[in-house]
């Protein structure tokens, strides 16, 4: 009903302004989303509808029902047979349309279960590294940890596959911890997903060497985080201040070695040094091909 009634106000917009010349065109369109909406015996309604209302209403003599000529027969005949292929065509945007729907539903049901399962997983790890290290829990707590940060950027990511906001990256590793002792500086970068992922393992390994034995181990300790972006790259430059004289140490532990594997998954490169004020470092990473259309 409502698309034969659009069909008459666009019939009678097409009388002003082209005349008679053209008496079925203002009904063309309502006849294909009558379709898409409700199905073949809408479409076919609002053509039945079509024909009688132009008959009726917009053939002379006006509002009186008379017999129709050769060429009224005519042009009726033809508005049946392009009616038809409208019905047609709406029908078949009417499939794609549910197809599409029907695959968006299950793709929807797919990542919840995903999710489940992945939710499923870290609560099987937990539990076996509490079982398997019972007897050392400060490794249990720092293996637990990690786990931690990749679920919280599984999460972030899950609600924007396509990557993570630097800022965000940021703030999630810096909850709770205290705004004075930390300053960051830099527009807001989109990185990609996996990029996200081994920032993540990587501002986290940092993090916890500022906390034990860094600029957030003592009141006094500032850490400066401020990045930049170019054409090809994404620089990230980590400064401690305020710290007591710090020194490379003897030797490389876990954390240096997951940085470095983090570094080297997305090919970039990091400038660690140990200096009297504190320790700093600089990290790039290499920007994807959309990211440098931007």
């Amino acid at each position: 009903m409502a698309a034969t009634l659009l069909g008459a106000v666009l019939q009678t917009l097409v009388v002003f302004t082209a005349g008679a010349a053209i008496p079925f065109a203002g009904f063309f369109p309502a006849i294909p989303v009558a379709a898409i909406v409700a199905g073949a015996p809408a479409g076919m309604a609002v053509s039945i509808g079509a024909l009688v209302l132009v008959w009726w209403a917009f053939r002379e003599p006006h509002f009186v029902i008379h017999a129709l000529s050769a060429q009224e027969r005519s042009e009726t005949a033809w508005l049946l047979f392009f009616a038809l292929i409208l019905v047609a065509f709406g029908l078949l945007c009417r499939k794609l349309l549910e197809r599409a729907y029907e695959r968006q539903r299950a793709m929807n049901v797919l990542v919840r279960e995903l999710e489940h399962r992945r939710a499923n997983t870290f609560s099987v790890l937990h539990a076996i590294t509490k079982r398997t290290l019972q007897h050392e829990p400060e490794a249990a707590e720092r293996l637990l940890r990690r786990f931690e940060a990749i679920r919280r950027t599984n999460d972030l990511l899950t609600e924007q596959p396509t990557g993570a906001l630097l800022t965000t990256i940021f703030r999630n590793e810096l909850e709770g911890i205290t705004s004075e002792q930390v300053v960051m500086h830099g527009a807001d970068v989109m990185l990609p997903a996996e990029q996200a992922r081994n920032l993540v393992l990587i501002v986290h390994e940092l993090l916890t060497n500022a906390m034990k034995y860094g600029a957030l181990s003592v009141p006094t300790g500032q850490l400066r985080i401020e990045w930049s972006r170019t054409v090809n790259d994404l620089s990230i430059w980590w400064q401690e201040v305020g710290v007591p004289a710090v020194s490379k140490p003897d030797r490389q532990g876990f954390g240096t070695s997951l940085i470095e594997l983090c570094i080297a998954s997305v090919r970039g490169s990091w400038e660690p040094a140990f200096e009297p004020e504190g320790f700093r470092c600089r990290l790039v990473f290499p920007l994807p091909e959309r990211e440098n259309s931007d």
